[in-house]
């Protein structure tokens, strides 16, 4: 009654089905670029490390010099050997740097804050992505200060 046919092929269901998983398959693919492309950029602008790198190395500065003048937005400070050498950090253009010359600190900081509390100075550094980042340095009182 009826005829098996004996050549073999893809009928239309089959085609389609086989699309359907082509499909999906596409679509995972690109979802898991997207979300490798966020952790990426999630990843870039976290400023965590920065931030440490920051403490670490203005700190040693701390230790190098002496703080003569603390202003909301500037820090003047004198070097321990030389009283001569006179140097400013500051915020210019999203970038946190020591003056005279060029020796940054930070990028892409929208404001810094600095506060001093008898010996200890507080540093509060927002990013432009809002971030914000606060510490206490411990001040090292003068050679000459220190001596009764």
């Amino acid at each position: 009654m009826f005829k098996q046919r004996t050549k073999q092929g893809f009928t239309l269901v089959e085609c389609l089905f086989s699309l359907l998983i082509l499909a999906l398959l596409f679509e995972a693919a690109v979802l898991t670029l997207q979300s490798y492309q966020r952790w990426i950029k999630a990843a870039e602008t976290d400023h965590g490390l920065e931030w440490q790198n920051f403490v670490m190395v203005f700190e040693a500065e701390l230790n190098h010099f002496q703080v003569q003048q603390v202003g909301l937005d500037y820090l003047d400070l004198v070097d321990r050997q030389d009283d001569k050498k006179t140097y400013r950090i500051v915020l210019n253009k999203q970038r946190l740097y020591k003056q005279p010359g060029y020796q940054p600190y930070l990028y892409q900081v929208a404001e810094w804050r600095l506060a001093q509390f008898g010996e200890s100075l507080r540093v509060e550094v927002s990013f432009t992505n809002g971030q914000v980042y606060q510490t206490y340095f411990w001040l090292r009182p003068r050679q000459d200060e220190s001596r009764p």
